[in-house]
């Protein structure tokens, strides 16, 4: 288990949502939605696509009750490609890691409003360029975090064993 996934797994003590964030036509900027569509096929009501615009799903998101959120996203920079990083949404800084930071930092008084805990798990980008294809290292990143939270909801789904008397 890579340092990005341990750190996730003692994040999560509970049910969870997964947020994605990005552009499709941008190569590796899909990355967000290609998890949150991944993750719909095989969980249908805990991952969203919220495409470009994460602003016109927060009272979606918000009016859930799960309190944990983690919002994927690709990262800007320069960074190694497919480096997984996890970000507090609340500490986030305008000068932008995400590319959609701003917005982020924005509305993240509704999550605290709400009483939801959110992250940001991005995935260091290599091309966002328009009609870029998403690199191999943020694909397989990006399939390390689905089937990551794809087992972790599993195990809040499933039934606890009966206890012995």
């Amino acid at each position: 288990m890579t340092a990005p996934i341990k750190k996730l797994d003692s994040l999560i003590n509970s049910d969870f949502i997964v947020v994605g964030i990005g552009n499709e036509l941008r190569g590796d900027d899909g990355a967000g939605i290609y998890i949150a569509i991944e993750g719909i096929k095989e969980c249908a009501g805990k991952f969203i696509d919220a495409g470009m615009a994460i602003e016109n799903h927060i009272f979606k998101i918000t009016g859930r009750n799960e309190k944990l959120v983690f919002i994927v996203d690709a990262l800007g920079g320069d960074g190694e490609a497919g480096q997984i990083k996890i970000i507090e949404l609340d500490k986030l800084t305008s000068q932008g890691i995400s590319t959609h930071s701003l917005s982020l930092k924005m509305i993240d008084r509704f999550f605290k409003e709400a009483g939801q805990k959110v992250y940001l798990v991005g995935i260091q980008a290599s091309d966002s360029s328009i009609g870029s294809v998403m690199c191999d290292k943020v694909r397989k990143s990006a399939d390390i975090l689905i089937d990551f939270f794809i087992n972790k909801l599993r195990e809040f789904s499933e039934p606890s064993p009966a206890k012995a008397d």
